[in-house]
Formats: structure tokens, C-alpha cells, sequence
């Protein structure tokens, strides 16, 4: 059954907000009381609020590294296919996470002895701040050091948790609102729940933009730029996008989104759009953006009309002469040539 935030999550906010509030009063009672028996009460409640702050803050950054959610591994399913909007989400958070626990551990464990009498010179240098009380010291900072953990863990338990789940879920979750509203006869609702979705969706045409614009241009570069395009293919296998959507995409002029479009025409034939194709051809923003835009032509189900092959073979024609970009030896002139001697069959291409 689906975590739909009802009694349950209202019941675990509130858990979380009492573990929260009813330590750190206890915490702020006691150390306001001890401030106040010592000869110099500002100064010792002063020093003792920021050790406080310190040990807190601490124990909830390694709280937070502990609690920090792992993506589950999923199931592509029986018929082979990855579920609409399936992708790979990013875990460079989750991967650190990871290396730092084991990191802390392992020192801890190894260095312990060393780690206690570091910290003892430490409160021997704190104490006379807080009139001597070496004992005083060491509890306030193991207190507020546990608080901080669970704080920082539950926080990320409970909060980030469903945030990420719930952020991977949106756009699916607005396609099947959609097909639902639709079947109910409210196309115009419906139509508003896709290009809601359609925009969720973009956080992939979003990250092709940051790869090209922070990343040197590497084979990692592209492989990665590549799982991007299936990740589009597999949001067009479940049959909810609609063309216009997908054209009113790709018209947005965005690098990103042109790219995630050409994207959903490969996975799914009804999406396909001669003029935004072409467009993508003629007049690619990047050799990538071209190459995939000839990839999403040289479908073998795809027909054109005889305007559209004229105009197809004339952009090929320019492209893969002395003056295009589809020349010998790159990756494009394959599928350019496929389709050149589909459409012209018997023929070399230009530049031959």
C-alpha cells in the first residue's frame, strides 16, 4: 500500500516535532540552571550555548549521513519494458553518504582511544569557561551530540525520504490524473495535467542543458547525455504523451527540450513530428541533437509524404555535402545515408 501522507505521516511529523522540541528543553533547562551556580554565570551560559550548538550541529550532519535513503532497485517489469517516466536518479548523495558512514566507523573504531583523549584535551580547555565542570562539559556535549544524530536522521528519514519519492512519482502520477479526468469528460483538465506533467518531466532535459554547458565534452560526457535519450524513449512507451504536447515541447527552444522530444519520437512512432525532425537536422543546436534527430527519421515505419521526402532529401543533400555536418567518418552519416537510399534508392549520397 502507497505512503499517502494520512494518519500515519501526520503521526510521525508529530512524533518527530515532540523528539524535537521536549530534548532541547531539557537540554536549555539544565544548562541555564548550571550557568546560573558558577562565579560567572553570563560567561559560562554563553560558552556553554555555543558547545551546545556545536555538538548539535555535528551530531545532526552525521545523523543526516546515516539517515540519507537509498533508490530501490527496480523491476523493469514482465514484458521487458522500464515503466513509463523510469530513469536512473541521481545518487551522487546517496554514493557519499555511503563512503563517508563507512569512513566514521572505521576511523572510530580504529582511533578510538585517540579520539577520547583528544576530546578530553578539549573539555580540559572548555572547563574553567564553565567554572570547572569538566563532568558538566563532557555531558552537554554527549547530550546534545545525540540529540543532533537523531534529529538530523529522523529528519532525514521522515522528511527527504518521501520528498524524493514523491518528486519521482509526480509526473506519472499526473499522466494517470489525467487519463482519468479525460475519461470523465474534462479534455481540458486533462490537457492541463499533461503539459503539467511534460514540464516534471523535464528535469531531464534540464540536466542534458547542465552537462552541456559544466562538463567537457568526454566519452563520459555522451554516455551519460545517451542514458538521458532512454530515458526519454522509456517515458514514450506507456502511450500517455500526446503530439501536440510533445510538438509544443520541442517548439519551446530550449536545447533540453528538443532533446527530450527527440527522445519520445524514438519510443514511440505516433509522436513523431516531420517538422520538428527536420528542424533538428538543419538547424541542430549540437552534433548530438543532429545525430538523434536522424536517428528518430531513419525509422523503418515511418512514411512521408512526397513534399516531405523532396524537402528531406534536400536537407541530407546540403548536409552531407562539402558545406553540412553530416560528413565521412562521424557517427551521423549512418543513418543519413540509411534513409538517403531509402528515399533514393540506387544513388550514392552527396559527398561521395
Amino acid at each position: 500500500m502507497p505512503v499517502n501522507g494520512g494518519t500515519g505521516g501526520r503521526a510521525a511529523a508529530a512524533g518527530s516535532r515532540w523528539l524535537a522540541i521536549v530534548p532541547l528543553a531539557v537540554g536549555v533547562v539544565a544548562t541555564v540552571t548550571y550557568s546560573l551556580t558558577t562565579a560567572k554565570p553570563v560567561a559560562a551560559l554563553g560558552t556553554a550555548g555555543m558547545l551546545a550548538a556545536a555538538a548539535a550541529a555535528g551530531g545532526a550532519l552525521l545523523g543526516f549521513l546515516f539517515g540519507i535513503p537509498r533508490v530501490l532497485a527496480r523491476d523493469p517489469g514482465a514484458d521487458g519494458e522500464a515503466p513509463l517516466g523510469a530513469y536512473a536518479p541521481n545518487t551522487n548523495l546517496e554514493q557519499i553518504s555511503d563512503w563517508l558512514t563507512k569512513i566514521i566507523i572505521g576511523v572510530g573504531l580504529v582511533e578510538f582511544g585517540r579520539i577520547l583523549r583528544a576530546a578530553g584535551r578539549g573539555l580540559d580547555v572548555v572547563a574553567p569557561e564553565l567554572g570547572g565542570g569538566k563532568a558538566f562539559s563532557a555531558g552537554l556535549v554527549i547530550y546534545f551530540v545525540v540529540y543532533g544524530f537523531l534529529l538530523g536522521w529522523l529528519t532525514a528519514r521522515i522528511r527527504l525520504a518521501p520528498a524524493l519519492s514523491s518528486a519521482d512519482r509526480a509526473a506519472l502520477d499526473q499522466f494517470v490524473r489525467a487519463e482519468v479526468v479525460e475519461a470523465r469528460g474534462n479534455p481540458e483538465e486533462a490537457g492541463r495535467l499533461r503539459r503539467s506533467a511534460a514540464a516534471l518531466a523535464s528535469h531531464t532535459a534540464r540536466r542534458y542543458e547542465e552537462l552541456r554547458s559544466t562538463t567537457p565534452s568526454t566519452p563520459g560526457r555522451t554516455a551519460e547525455m545517451e542514458t538521458l535519450i532512454a530515458t526519454a524513449r522509456s517515458a514514450a512507451t506507456g502511450g500517455q504523451w500526446q503530439p501536440e504536447q510533445v510538438t509544443d515541447m520541442f517548439w519551446r527552444a530550449t536545447d533540453g527540450d528538443r532533446i527530450f522530444v527527440l527522445g519520445l519520437m524514438q519510443g514511440d512512432v505516433r509522436l513523431v513530428d516531420f517538422d520538428c525532425a527536420i528542424d533538428a537536422v538543419e538547424h541542430s543546436r549540437s552534433a548530438f541533437e543532429q545525430y538523434h534527430a536522424l536517428v528518430v527519421l531513419d525509422r523503418d515505419d515511418l512514411t512521408f509524404t512526397a513534399a516531405q521526402r523532396t524537402r528531406l532529401l534536400s536537407v541530407l543533400d546540403y548536409q552531407m555535402g562539402p558545406h553540412g555536418r553530416v560528413r565521412e567518418g562521424r557517427e551521423r552519416r549512418k543513418p543519413a545515408t540509411r534513409i538517403v537510399d531509402r528515399l533514393r534508392p540506387g544513388t550514392d549520397p552527396p559527398g561521395a
